[in-house]
């Protein structure tokens, strides 16, 4: 019997499930692939789902694809990443001999190709540099999902707001930090209905983020742009240029999950314009460190000129228990587990000023000095078994950041 009449009698839903199994098998799908022509169609959009090109390979894709119009490849990619941490994209043009560079190349039918094209991803492409004929032809594509890093070298707001996105047309948008900063961003929804109008789906803000210029493209929308998830690295200081434009960038805005890093270095504390977070539902502290013992209170440590981590945080849940009524998630990360392992008034703040917190999360990181007995003593002195006992869901996460570290 024909391999095809045997997959004809199989339901699509069932061939899709099986070869989806198989999206990262390369070997098994080229293999099925070379089997007869109705497996290789089938298996095709699968084998070549995600294509990254940067300056060591840029020129040997076009050359598959560019010069080869009648190839498979193009038509099945559903997210173009440009540039890696190691290899970004920087020039972009198809070398015609071992040292001519094709300077004029008409890439509209090449970028007519990507029919099917769902995410694409400008982080590692250095956008001034790229020559106008890929510019161009990047201009043409159409995707739901765009990623950008926005930075001299990266992206300008202004090319970003004039020309990348009135040209794409993309349903939302993620405003992410730098490619070899290496930090992760939620992964983009699987569907968007086609209804749903523009929104933001993740904005990462830096001191290196150009944020007067981002709050005049915020306020030329009408209503507000929705945002779904917001990365905010907390200013060093009181009153930098980076923190009071922060302040007024937040008043522009409502996400519906907020991640704080808090810094690495002295500080004092943030005001966060919390009144109009309207949709905030999920509230993420990271880089909690309380290896440092508390001081006597919090008006010695802020005469001394800094916080701990632990006082910062109560003052940030302080602020934020004035959306008690919808913040219903709270995940504290990083919390370095020590001899002096500490919440301070952390668990007291929950406990009376979120009455409706549905779940509390805590990831718990080993620090210098830290002993196996000591994060099983912590364990059982839980000081949020009161928010446990009244149904709030808790997670305890043990992580051993460095197993020498944490000893038996």
């Amino acid at each position: 019997m024909p391999p095809s009449a045997t997959l004809d009698r199989l339901p699509p839903e069932i061939l899709e499930e099986i070869f989806a199994e198989l999206e990262y098998d390369k070997g098994v799908l080229d293999a099925l692939c070379l089997t007869c022509h109705a497996l290789c169609a089938r298996t095709r959009p699968h084998r070549f789902p995600t294509i990254t090109l940067h300056d060591n390979n840029f020129n040997d894709f076009m050359k598959l694809t560019y010069f080869a119009p009648w190839n498979t490849i193009i038509p099945n990619i559903r997210q173009l990443t440009l540039g890696t941490v190691m290899f970004p994209l920087t020039h972009g043009y198809i070398r015609s001999s071992e040292f001519e560079f094709d300077w004029n190349s008409d890439l509209t039918s090449w970028a007519a190709q990507f029919s099917h094209l769902w995410t694409l991803d400008l982080r590692g492409a250095f956008w001034p540099k790229l020559p106008p004929c890929l510019v161009a032809a990047l201009l043409k594509l159409r995707t739901d999902y765009l990623a950008v890093c926005l930075g001299e070298k990266t992206l300008g707001i202004e090319d970003l707001t004039s020309a990348v996105l009135p040209a794409i047309r993309p349903k939302t948008l993620t405003i992410a930090g730098p490619l070899w900063l290496l930090r992760s961003f939620p992964p983009p929804p699987p569907y968007i209905p086609e209804a749903t109008p523009f929104y933001i789906h993740h904005m990462q803000l830096g001191e290196t983020t150009p944020i007067r210029s981002l709050i005049d493209w915020l306020k030329s929308f009408n209503p507000p742009l929705s945002i779904a998830h917001l990365y905010i690295e907390m200013p060093k200081d009181k009153e930098p240029g980076y923190g009071l434009a922060l302040v007024e960038l937040l008043q522009l805005i409502s996400p519906v999950h907020l991640r704080l890093k808090l810094p690495s270095t002295s500080r004092v504390p943030f005001k966060f314009p919390v009144g109009g977070f309207s949709e905030l539902r999920t509230l993420q502290i990271s880089s909690i460190y309380n290896g440092i013992p508390l001081a006597p209170n919090d008006q010695l440590e802020e005469e001394q000129g800094k916080l701990t981590d632990i006082t910062i945080t109560s003052r940030l849940l302080d602020q934020f228990s004035a959306l008690q009524d919808h913040l219903r998630h709270i995940q504290l990360d990083s919390l370095c587990t020590h001899t002096n392992l500490t919440f301070g008034d952390i668990p007291e703040i929950l406990r009376t000023s979120y009455p409706l917190l549905d779940s509390l999360s805590l990831t718990l990181r080993s620090g210098n000095g830290t002993r196996r007995t000591h994060l099983d003593e912590w364990l059982a002195q839980n000081p949020f078994m009161q928010l446990q006992a009244r149904g709030v869901s808790l997670r305890v996460e043990a992580i051993v950041s460095d197993p020498i570290l944490l000893l038996p």
